[in-house]
This record gives structure tokens, C-alpha cells and sequence, in this order.
């Protein structure tokens, strides 16, 4: 037989059977001059069947069955045709985890027979014992025995059925049968209210809960996303607003101003305990410039400027709302811009050192360094009084920098970029560096007191 069965409800199982019935005759003399047996040219009888079958828990531990077997009538006769009688059993039965009981009726052909059997599970489940009475009209009573041997997910069953009545020379029917489970049970195989049961509520709790946050987290994504494109959509406005204003007023530099602007910009997801204040001195080394932050995240913080955990803020350009590019290239002034002092300082300075250092470069805090070093924030330049490029060059003069073996010495709020613009005048030359100091350098960040060998 091939067995299926599955819950269709919280109480209620369904299931049914395919089977292959065989009767084989031993032949002899009479077998063999009996047309029934085809005079000895037949001796067995094969025929395939059905068994269908309902189960009901109505209560707990306590359950209700009944099945027809047979349903298809198959046919068994040897030369005539004789269908197999149609068979309905129905029956109560107990079961916990270690003891089962029942008590069920048979109907065939006309004739009654009752049953009730027993079974207990000892050994932690390892073991069990069964035996069980029937008995029927004409005299019907036998006996059955068995035991079940539990290997984890193999389990083998066997049962032995004596006839006390009825019938003598026999040495009864022996039924031995191989279990192997499939997966773990279900939740309608376990007691309710049980340990076991409690456990399979659990899971699914677990499970649905694992669904939701799966949903929510893509959802916030979906946003983060969204909320990103648009508030670059707004700096490329806001740029493209820079530069028409440039444009109108004659002022070259209001396109650079823009370009660095949109490089400038960072993203930074937050994390429990974050407030502006932190954010901002972590970014910018100043806790006081906070409200730059806030005015590019209005719309994602909460009330009172508070930071939830996992929100994706842009941070402005460490430089404030005007951050540039401190390549020379785009900082070039005529010599009537350049403030007196400052031209006298710088006509006293070498060359090289010159072209190098400009006096009118301001390097703003520097960030936390990011995964890579090509992603920084670009370097902000302020107008000075001849005084403060005085101070300026007398810094560039006083650099540690090693002279002949082309070493520099890291300052407070230097980084690659800015060195590089310091001596080749390239920001984009920070590369060279990095590659010429791997072993000092990690993931691009520079502390101050590092000595870098410049190639």
C-alpha cells in the first residue's frame, strides 16, 4: 500500500491509500483437475484497490476515524467474477505522548466485529509495546502483539495476530512494517497546549515576523533612495542657480563653486545615540555647525531636530555653503586681486613652495575618513586679510617638511588631497602618495604626525 495524508483544517485529516492485492495457491492434485484453477493453469489472483479515510481530533488527546477499504470493489475471483466486499471501520481513540487507546467496529459483509488495543511508548520514546483483543460473531476471538523499535526518522513496526478461536494448526499472521518521516512534525500532530505545541506558535510568530521586517526594511530602502535623488536633484538646482547667477555678475568662479559643491556632498546612515551636534563635530570638528545639517535634512528629522537610528543625512561640504576645488587651476587670482601683504609673501616665498602652498587656502576640520580616499570632501577657500595670509605663509614656512629627501610631515586637518594640491599643485595626485606610503596609510586616512615620503 501507498499511503497520503494531510490536515485540512485545525481538528479535522484526511487521507487515503492505493494498494496491490495478491492470493497465491500452493497446486496439487486436486489444484491441478479443478477447472477453477484452470485445471492447475492458475494459481494466484492480483487486483489493485482503495482505502480512503477521515480523522477529527474533537477534543484534545481524544479522537474520532472512520474509513472505507475497498472502495473500488476490485476483483478476486479466480474464473468467475467476485468483487472484494466493501469494508467500513469506525472507532474512538486516547493519545498522549507515551499511551495511545482504542476501541473500534468493523462492517463487512454483514457481520460485526469489535477491537481494543493499547499502547504505551517507554525509553523516552525509543520503545513501545502494544496488545490488543478482538472479537466477533461465529465465534470470533484472537489476539495481537507487537512492539515498535523508534530510530529518530526510521521506525520499524511488527504485530503478531493469534486466532484463539475458530481456527487450530496455525502459526498465526505476522505484519512487519519500515516508517521512514519526512521533515519535522506538524503542528497538528503535536498536543495542544503542550510544551511541543507552544513551540510550532512560536515559529510561525518568528517566521511572520522575519516576513514583515524583510518588507519593511525593502520599503525603507525604496525611500532612502528616493529621498537621496531628490535632495540631489535639488543641490543640481541649486548649482545650476550658482552658476546663472555667476554668469549674470561676470564672476568665472560661481561654476567651480557649484562643481565642488555636488562633490562635496556626503551621505552618513545614522546609528542609536546619534544627535546633530555629534554628527557635526564628527564631520566638520566643530559641534556648533549642526544646523547646516539640519537644513539639508529637515524632512527626515524628527521634532526638536532628533535623529532616528538608520537615516540616510547628507552632509553638506565640510566648507560650509560655498565649498570649491583648491586646484590652482581654479583659484588663480590676477595680481590686483591678491591683497598686498599677501603678494609681498608670497614674492618671498620660493617657487616651487609658490605654486605648491597658495597662501590663500583655508582647510576646513576634516571628516571621519570614508571607505576609499578618492570619496572626501572637498577643501574650502575663504578670502583673507593681508594679515591672516601673513600667518598663512609663516605656517607653509614653519611645515615639517623634510628638505632633499622629499618627506612632509601630517598636520591637523591635512588629508591626501590637500597635500597633494600643497606640492603638486593637482589635488587629483593624492593617488601618488597613497601608493608611495601603503604601509603608513590605512583606507586613505592620514593622522596628524605621520611622516609621508612624496614621490
Amino acid at each position: 500500500a501507498l499511503s497520503y495524508g494531510r490536515a485540512v483544517g485545525k481538528r479535522v485529516t484526511v487521507g487515503g491509500n492505493v494498494k496491490m492485492l495478491q492470493e497465491k495457491y500452493e497446486q496439487d492434485l486436486y489444484t491441478r483437475i479443478d477447472p477453477v484453477f484452470s485445471n492447475g493453469g492458475k494459481d494466484s489472483v492480483n487486483a489493485f484497490s482503495m482505502d480512503l479515510g477521515v480523522l477529527w481530533n474533537y477534543r484534545a488527546r481524544f479522537f474520532w476515524g472512520t474509513s472505507l477499504l475497498d472502495v473500488l470493489g476490485p476483483q478476486v475471483g479466480l474464473k468467475e467474477k467476485e468483487k472484494l466486499p466493501m469494508t467500513l471501520r469506525t472507532g474512538l481513540g486516547y493519545r498522549d505522548r507515551q499511551t495511545s487507546g482504542v476501541l473500534d467496529f468493523v462492517l463487512r459483509d454483514g457481520t460485526i466485529r469489535a477491537g481494543i488495543g493499547a499502547e504505551r511508548w517507554l525509553a523516552k520514546n525509543a520503545f513501545a509495546l502494544r496488545m490488543g483483543l478482538g472479537m466477533g460473531e461465529n465465534s470470533l476471538f484472537n489476539t495481537t502483539l507487537g512492539f515498535s523499535v523508534n530510530l529518530s526518522v526510521f521506525q520499524i513496526d511488527y504485530g503478531f495476530q493469534f486466532p484463539l478461536t475458530g481456527f487450530s494448526e496455525t502459526a498465526g499472521t505476522h505484519r512487519l512494517s519500515f516508517v521512514y518521516r519526512l521533515g519535522r512534525p506538524s503542528k497538528q500532530e503535536v498536543e495542544p497546549g503542550s510544551l511541543e505545541y507552544s513551540y510550532f506558535e512560536l515559529q510561525q510568530e518568528k517566521t511572520d515576523l522575519e516576513a514583515e521586517l524583510k518588507r519593511i526594511e525593502a520599503e525603507r530602502d525604496r525611500l532612502e533612495k528616493v529621498l537621496l535623488e531628490e535632495a540631489t536633484q535639488r543641490i543640481r538646482e541649486r548649482i545650476s542657480t550658482a552658476r546663472e547667477g555667476a554668469r549674470h555678475s561676470g564672476a568665472a568662479a560661481g561654476a567651480a563653486v557649484g562643481e565642488s559643491a555636488s562633490q562635496g556632498l556626503q551621505t552618513y546612515v545614522s546609528r542609536p545615540g546619534d544627535t546633530l551636534r555629534e554628527i557635526s563635530g564628527r564631520y566638520y570638528g566643530n559641534p556648533n555647525r549642526w544646523k547646516e545639517i539640519y537644513e539639508a535634512n529637515r524632512d527626515k528629522l524628527g521634532r526638536g531636530g532628533r535623529v532616528k537610528p538608520g537615516t540616510v543625512l547628507l552632509i553638506p561640504g565640510k566648507g560650509g555653503a560655498s565649498p570649491v576645488d583648491p586646484s590652482p587651476a581654479k583659484e588663480t587670482r590676477s595680481a590686483a586681486q591678491e591683497p598686498e601683504g599677501a603678494r609681498k609673501l608670497l614674492k618671498a616665498q620660493p617657487a616651487e613652495s609658490t605654486a605648491a602652498a597658495p597662501a590663500k587656502t583655508v582647510l576646513a576640520a576634516e571628516a571621519p575618513a570614508p571607505a576609499h580616499p578618492a570619496v572626501l570632501a572637498p577643501v574650502a577657500a575663504v578670502s583673507e586679510s593681508p594679515a591672516q595670509a601673513g600667518r598663512k605663509a609663516s605656517a607653509v614656512e614653519s611645515s615639517p617638511v623634510v628638505s632633499g629627501a622629499r618627506q612632509h610631515m601630517v598636520q591637523n586637518g591635512e588629508t591626501l588631497m590637500t597635500i597633494a594640491a600643497k606640492y603638486y599643485g593637482d589635488p587629483k595626485k593624492w593617488v601618488d602618495i597613497y601608493k608611495a606610503n601603503k604601509d603608513k596609510v590605512t583606507r586613505g586616512t592620514v593622522t596628524p604626525g605621520q611622516v609621508l615620503a612624496l614621490p
